[in-house]
């Protein structure tokens, strides 16, 4: 493979400046592992490298400016009759940073039905105080390399830091490490850089120059063939599956599955091939679920070609329940790999979002009512992720996604007081559909801890939930909120729920969203009474003081 050894400065129009903090080229704890990768062909010829620096310049009124990055590359892009492969590497820049084709406020609109419109928009003014009137969409990764983001990023154990690591583990392990010439580059050589083969290579499985990967493809195959033999037809694409899940932890993992193939006769399952799939447990951060994911996502491109999944097709794989694959993976490299705007992982933040602040209940309904999910999830990932780290420009937004309790990680949902602090409620679906129901105020309750029952029906040390005992019985025709005042200030509400074992109940879902409001404030209406939720929050009052430091202690209690 040629080395890097050709320099070009790079330039994209039109970036938003408030977009420059959120361009990484590298990850701390890699410093010497450039992160944005180019890999493509173009008319035969293999262009890849990658950009180690970058500036900003021509500062524009309307809030954007021009980057131009310092790339690295095996092909002089400067060469006039490069010109061709030099606007492809500019494409494919113009992609990683999310500038090629962005999320617009237009577009977040037309992909709305009209009673969700209000509150969308309202919801992407408020984003653009942080990251400008476009948000970053396109194809973050080139298609191989992000099926490995995402497998990396499945419950990783310290976050980011985990899956950027699990990420530099596989391309040094199973790809084809690059040179950086000392010669025309030497400043630069401390780098590693490590070349996969592109989604073409894969489809055609020509692994030519990826001796690695070729490896491990054919230890891949061979599982492929032994241990995913369910069938799952969807429309008339066939999809693989394993008829059950694999044990989590490499060595038990080992014992069940690769010990036993070696000893079999099916399929020459050798040694090799068990410490190839060994290799690949460990560069997944020895777990062995990630393997199992990445298998199903490389072996499954023989049957599919990811690029012409459209909004349809998409909702059937999403609820097929196929074992041995991750759905929300397989949707993240879809969207971000493969640029796929009608494709949207289901994680924790977009359930909580869809069903607390446009309060549709179930995922097919929040499928089937939007447009251009891919871009949407943009606006709720940004919007969310914000939220989760205490921002201050998100403090009054959105704290029905965020955990209520100290003990049972319970969400605040949409409730009377978490709803009363949020600045969208006006324009929110999610309090529209809890404003006309009612809520009991007191100031004398008191707890039951209802701890989790295990399957002998014995009872688990660890608590369920935390039961809020009023005076009176609990049925289904109660009210659905109760709010219990300390020293005459909103301080917890509970939320009617039905117990397998208790019956009705109010279970505790918030107790930190009473303690924005200020310590001179008293309850105006009559304590041990039943309001609406409307004319709940008109005893509050209109206007509150946000103090920051005290609203990032309440919330970090989520965390």
């Amino acid at each position: 493979m040629e080395k890097i050894k050709y320099s070009s400065e790079i330039e994209i129009d039109n970036v938003p400046v408030k977009w420059l903090p959120k361009i990484e080229l590298f990850y701390p704890d890699l410093p010497g592992f450039p992160i944005v990768y180019v890999h493509t062909i173009i008319d035969n010829t293999r262009i890849y490298g990658f950009p180690v620096t970058m500036k900003a310049q021509k500062y524009k009124n309307n809030g954007t400016c021009n980057v131009i990055f310092l790339f690295y590359s095996n092909i002089n892009l400067n060469a006039s009759e490069n010109s061709k492969f030099r606007e492809i590497v500019r494409t494919e820049l113009k992609n990683r940073i999310g500038i090629s084709d962005p999320v617009t406020k237009q577009d977040i609109i037309d992909a709305s039905p009209q009673k969700y419109k209000s509150f969308l928009s309202s919801l992407f003014d408020i984003c653009s105080n942080i990251y400008g009137n476009i948000l970053p969409f396109g194809r973050f990764y080139e298609e191989i390399y992000s099926i490995i983001r995402f497998v990396a990023a499945f419950s990783p154990k310290t976050g980011r830091q985990s899956e950027m690591r699990m990420l530099y583990n596989f391309l040094s392990t199973f790809g084809e490490k690059i040179s950086i010439d000392n010669k025309e580059i030497p400043q630069w050589n401390f780098l590693e850089f490590y070349l996969l083969p592109i989604y073409k290579d894969v489809r055609e499985q020509n692994f030519t120059k990826f001796s690695k990967f070729e490896t491990l493809y054919k230890s891949m195959y061979k599982v492929w063939k032994l241990d995913y033999t369910q069938i799952v037809k969807i429309d008339d694409i066939v999809f693989k599956a394993i008829p059950h899940a694999w044990e989590q932890n490499k060595e038990k993992f080992t014992k069940s599955k690769l010990v036993p193939w070696v000893k079999g006769t099916n399929i020459d399952f050798n040694n090799g091939d068990k410490y190839q799939i060994e290799l690949l447990i460990d560069a997944f951060n020895r777990f062995s679920w990630r393997a199992c994911f990445f298998i199903w996502s490389i072996m499954t491109i023989m049957n599919t070609d990811y690029n012409l999944w459209n909004k349809v097709f998409f909702e059937k794989f999403y609820n097929a329940g196929i074992k041995g694959c991750s759905e929300k993976v397989v949707a993240c490299f879809i969207q971000q790999g493969f640029a796929n705007s009608n494709v949207i992982p289901i994680d924790t933040w977009i359930d909580t979002f869809y069903r607390f602040a446009l309060g549709i209940d179930n995922k097919d309904d929040f499928f089937n009512q939007f447009n251009n999910l891919g871009k949407l999830e943009r606006l709720i990932w940004l919007t969310s992720q914000a939220n989760k780290t205490n921002i201050r420009e998100y403090m009054e937004l959105l704290w029905c996604q965020r955990y209520g309790t100290n003990g049972n990680g319970e969400f605040r949902k949409q409730n009377p007081l978490a709803c009363y602090e949020c600045k969208l409620n006006k324009v929110c679906i999610g309090f529209q559909k809890i404003e006309t129901s009612f809520v009991y105020v007191t100031d004398a309750l008191t707890y039951e801890i209802v701890y989790k029952r295990k399957k002998d029906g014995n009872y688990s040390n660890k608590f369920n939930y935390l039961n809020l005992k009023p005076s009176f019985n609990v049925t289904k025709n109660s009210p659905l909120f109760i709010c219990y005042l300390e020293h005459n200030i909103p301080k917890k509400i509970g939320i009617l729920y039905k117990d397998k074992y208790k019956g009705y109940v109010y279970k505790l879902i918030d107790e930190f969203s009473g303690y924005i409001l200020d310590e001179n404030y008293k309850f105006k209406g009559l304590i041990n009474n039943i309001y609406s939720v409307k004319s709940f929050l008109n005893f509050l009052p209109k206007e509150f003081k946000v103090d920051s430091e005290k609203l990032i202690k309440t919330n970090l209690a989520q965390d």
